[in-house]
């Protein structure tokens, strides 16, 4: 990342053997996140937050002390 790109949250992931997906969706509630637009892997849920369309790069970054959680981050070029 350089001093001219922005970041922000693309997707957020949860392991499915650690929270159901009321779970989830309550965390995502509480936490100001979208939880309408979600997929389905076998083990895990993902609540899309962004159109993945707009960014360069991609990172995915574990939530701190919240081993169940992941957040992918989305890079982009500012004014893009």
């Amino acid at each position: 990342m350089n001093q001219h790109e922005y970041s922000e949250i693309q997707t957020i992931i949860f392991i499915k053997k650690k929270m159901s997906q009321i779970q989830c969706v309550n965390w995502l509630y509480d936490h100001g996140f979208k939880y309408n637009k979600m997929s389905e892997t076998e083990h895990h849920y993902r609540y899309k937050q962004t159109n993945s369309k707009k960014y360069t790069w991609y990172m995915t970054i574990p939530k701190t002390n919240k081993k169940e959680i992941k957040f992918i981050v989305g890079w982009y070029p500012i004014g893009a």
